[in-house]
Protein backbone atom coordinates (compact mmCIF):
# COMPACT_ATOMS: atom_id res chain seq x y z
CA UNK A 1 0.00 0.00 0.00
CA UNK A 2 1.38 3.34 -0.93
CA UNK A 3 0.37 6.72 0.70
CA UNK A 4 -0.30 9.39 -1.17
CA UNK A 5 0.43 12.27 1.11
CA UNK A 6 -1.08 15.41 -0.35
CA UNK A 7 -4.42 13.58 -0.54
CA UNK A 8 -4.62 12.58 3.33
CA UNK A 9 -3.45 16.81 3.71
CA UNK A 10 -6.68 18.06 2.23
CA UNK A 11 -8.48 19.43 5.01
CA UNK A 12 -12.00 18.43 3.66
CA UNK A 13 -11.37 14.53 4.82
CA UNK A 14 -10.51 15.73 8.49
CA UNK A 15 -13.18 18.14 8.52
CA UNK A 16 -15.96 15.87 7.60
CA UNK A 17 -14.65 13.65 10.40
CA UNK A 18 -16.74 13.64 13.31
CA UNK A 19 -16.15 15.49 16.10
CA UNK A 20 -15.81 14.81 19.81
CA UNK A 21 -16.25 16.58 22.10
CA UNK A 22 -13.11 16.61 24.18
CA UNK A 23 -10.82 16.92 21.51
CA UNK A 24 -9.89 20.26 19.46
CA UNK A 25 -9.97 20.26 15.63
CA UNK A 26 -6.32 20.85 15.62
CA UNK A 27 -5.11 17.86 17.51
CA UNK A 28 -6.07 15.71 14.95
CA UNK A 29 -3.57 17.86 12.69
CA UNK A 30 -0.87 17.33 15.01
CA UNK A 31 -1.34 13.46 14.93
CA UNK A 32 -1.60 13.94 11.49
CA UNK A 33 2.33 15.91 11.09
CA UNK A 34 3.53 13.46 13.58
CA UNK A 35 2.35 10.35 11.68
CA UNK A 36 3.63 11.57 8.67
CA UNK A 37 7.09 12.49 10.16
CA UNK A 38 7.72 9.07 11.91
CA UNK A 39 5.94 6.36 9.50
CA UNK A 40 8.58 6.13 6.93
CA UNK A 41 11.20 5.37 10.39
CA UNK A 42 8.70 2.96 12.03
CA UNK A 43 7.86 1.04 8.72
CA UNK A 44 11.51 0.60 8.22
CA UNK A 45 11.99 -0.96 11.38
CA UNK A 46 9.43 -3.60 10.64
CA UNK A 47 11.29 -4.07 7.38
CA UNK A 48 13.73 -5.15 9.44
CA UNK A 49 12.40 -7.23 11.95
CA UNK A 50 10.76 -8.89 9.34
CA UNK A 51 13.93 -9.89 7.68
CA UNK A 52 15.58 -10.79 10.76
CA UNK A 53 12.21 -13.13 11.27
CA UNK A 54 12.89 -14.47 8.14
CA UNK A 55 16.43 -15.27 8.43
CA UNK A 56 15.87 -17.06 12.19
CA UNK A 57 13.31 -19.28 10.19
CA UNK A 58 15.53 -19.98 7.25
CA UNK A 59 18.27 -20.86 9.49
CA UNK A 60 15.55 -23.30 11.60
CA UNK A 61 14.55 -24.47 7.76
CA UNK A 62 17.68 -25.92 6.98
CA UNK A 63 18.15 -27.68 10.56
CA UNK A 64 15.58 -29.79 10.02
CA UNK A 65 15.94 -30.61 6.77
CA UNK A 66 19.59 -31.43 8.21
CA UNK A 67 17.64 -33.58 10.27
CA UNK A 68 15.22 -35.10 7.75
CA UNK A 69 18.08 -36.20 5.80
CA UNK A 70 20.14 -37.95 8.52
CA UNK A 71 17.24 -40.10 9.32
CA UNK A 72 16.54 -40.69 5.42
CA UNK A 73 19.88 -42.49 5.04
CA UNK A 74 19.19 -43.93 8.54
CA UNK A 75 15.78 -45.39 7.56
CA UNK A 76 17.63 -46.37 3.67
CA UNK A 77 20.65 -48.62 5.90
CA UNK A 78 18.15 -50.11 7.66
CA UNK A 79 15.89 -51.34 5.04
CA UNK A 80 19.09 -52.25 2.57
CA UNK A 81 19.82 -54.77 5.89
CA UNK A 82 16.32 -55.78 6.10
CA UNK A 83 16.48 -56.85 2.44
CA UNK A 84 19.70 -58.59 2.57
CA UNK A 85 18.36 -60.67 5.79
CA UNK A 86 15.07 -61.43 3.64
CA UNK A 87 17.35 -62.78 0.86
CA UNK A 88 19.47 -64.80 3.02
CA UNK A 89 16.58 -66.44 4.99
CA UNK A 90 15.14 -66.88 1.60
CA UNK A 91 12.15 -64.49 1.82
CA UNK A 92 10.42 -63.34 -1.14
Amino acid sequence: MTWNRPNCRRRSLIGSAPRLPDLPPNQIYKWQAILFENAPTVFQQAGTRAKGEAAAGEEKLARLEAKLQQKNEVIAELMQDHVELQKAVGEP
